[in-house]
């Protein structure tokens, strides 16, 4: 038996018991010599026992374990909660830096639950927004349509057809090809940009034969001289283009801006010949499927947000 044990069972017994010690009195002896009388002689009493505890007290620890240090021993005096023993605290100790450890894991477990029911927030607030786009959808595809509707869809027939008629004049521009009038416009603008480049050529000649010229009026001069050159360029490129007729690209040009028109008027016409007929049961039926389809989305979404909700609690508990 572990004598730590042993003198456990002891301590716990006897450490607080409150002791009285009594000795019995001193009986004075006779006189050996027989002097004393009977009537100097004193009483003598003598007698026998064991000391007890004036009270009892039963100890124990909240749990067990080995003792690892005795505080008091037997027979030492202690007062209310001054310590008797120790023991080895190295399992409670382990079993604190373990709870410690659940508890982070824990509070980690419960951002990522808020973040997950963040998550579901937003994406059934989403699925709502779906549902109400598709019930719309829905009501816009069973309904009659209005005057409105059909006056705004003749007038988009009405601008189409207006845009084939300016395509078709454009392409009867370029397919004829540049007047004898308009030819000689051009003439007469490229003679315009030559005389007036003439003077300005002048002056930068000037300029650049005097010994010691103004570097700003030189330069001044020189821009003029640019701008009148390419002004004679451009008139010389219109005059050419005036005389040569359109080009390969200009009549596809003509030819594609007609087709667009016709072809935007086409798609206006079968805008209103559906927007007359109303809704046909298959678009009707997709239609209404769409709003299933929202509705069973809305519905996932609550219970990952149920999911969500449930995993905070677990998280807190």
């Amino acid at each position: 038996m572990n004598w730590k044990r042993v003198l456990l069972g002891l301590v716990l017994v006897v450490a607080l018991a409150a002791c009285q010690n009594q000795e019995p009195e001193a009986t004075p002896e006779a006189d050996s010599t027989g002097d004393s009388t009977a009537a100097n002689a004193s009483p003598q009493v003598s007698a026998e026992g064991k000391i007890v505890p004036l009270r009892d007290v039963g100890l124990s620890f909240q749990t067990g374990g080995q003792i690892e240090e005795i505080v008091a021993g037997a027979g030492d005096a202690v007062s209310s909660g001054d310590p008797i023993l120790r023991l080895d605290a190295t399992d409670q100790e382990i079993a604190l830096v373990q709870a410690q450890a659940a508890l982070e894991t824990a509070k980690a477990a419960r951002q990522i639950a808020e973040a997950g029911l963040s998550a579901t927030q937003t994406g059934a607030r989403a699925a709502e927004v779906g549902v109400d786009a598709a019930e719309v959808s829905l009501a816009l595809v069973a309904a009659d349509p209005t005057a409105e509707e059909i006056a705004l869809q003749e007038a988009a027939i009405a601008a189409a057809e207006a845009g084939i008629s300016q395509a078709s004049a454009g392409q009867a521009v370029v397919l004829q090809g540049a007047s004898a009038s308009q030819v000689q416009a051009a003439e007469a603008q490229l003679r315009a940009a030559e005389a007036q480049l003439l003077p300005v050529r002048e002056s930068l000649d000037v300029l650049r034969r005097e010994d010691s010229p103004d570097e700003d009026a030189l330069k001044r001069a020189q821009d003029n001289y640019n701008a009148a050159a390419a002004s004679v360029a451009a008139a010389q490129a219109a005059l050419d283009e005036a005389r040569a007729g359109a080009t390969s690209g200009q009549r596809a040009a003509a030819f594609g801006s007609v087709s667009g028109a016709q072809a935007q008027r086409d798609a206006a016409q079968a805008q209103l010949d559906l927007l007359l007929a109303g809704a046909r049961e298959e678009q009707i039926a997709v239609a209404e499927a769409g709003v299933e389809q929202a509705q069973a989305s809305l519905e996932e979404a609550r219970l990952r947000q149920a999911d969500a909700e449930a995993a905070i609690a677990q998280a807190d508990a």
